[in-house]
Protein backbone atom coordinates (compact mmCIF):
# COMPACT_ATOMS: atom_id res chain seq x y z
CA UNK A 1 0.00 0.00 0.00
CA UNK A 2 3.04 2.18 -0.68
CA UNK A 3 4.54 1.48 2.62
CA UNK A 4 8.40 0.82 2.41
CA UNK A 5 8.82 0.63 6.11
CA UNK A 6 7.05 -2.12 8.48
CA UNK A 7 8.24 0.92 11.35
CA UNK A 8 5.65 2.98 10.07
CA UNK A 9 2.94 -0.26 10.06
CA UNK A 10 0.40 0.13 12.92
CA UNK A 11 -0.19 4.60 12.71
CA UNK A 12 -3.60 3.68 10.44
CA UNK A 13 -4.31 1.23 13.16
CA UNK A 14 -3.42 -1.83 11.11
CA UNK A 15 -2.67 -4.40 12.69
CA UNK A 16 -2.93 -7.45 10.29
CA UNK A 17 -0.22 -5.64 8.29
CA UNK A 18 2.18 -6.15 10.70
CA UNK A 19 1.35 -9.34 12.24
CA UNK A 20 1.74 -10.62 8.25
CA UNK A 21 5.47 -9.07 9.03
CA UNK A 22 6.16 -10.17 12.22
CA UNK A 23 4.58 -13.93 11.35
CA UNK A 24 6.76 -13.57 8.30
CA UNK A 25 10.03 -12.75 10.43
CA UNK A 26 9.18 -15.38 12.49
CA UNK A 27 9.03 -17.43 9.30
CA UNK A 28 12.63 -16.59 8.25
CA UNK A 29 13.85 -17.15 11.41
CA UNK A 30 12.24 -21.00 11.96
CA UNK A 31 13.43 -21.78 8.26
CA UNK A 32 17.28 -20.21 9.21
CA UNK A 33 17.37 -22.72 12.11
CA UNK A 34 16.11 -25.63 10.78
CA UNK A 35 18.31 -25.93 7.81
CA UNK A 36 21.19 -25.09 10.17
CA UNK A 37 20.38 -28.09 12.20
Amino acid sequence: MGKDHPQGVGADGSHAEFLAYSENLLRQLVDFRLFEI
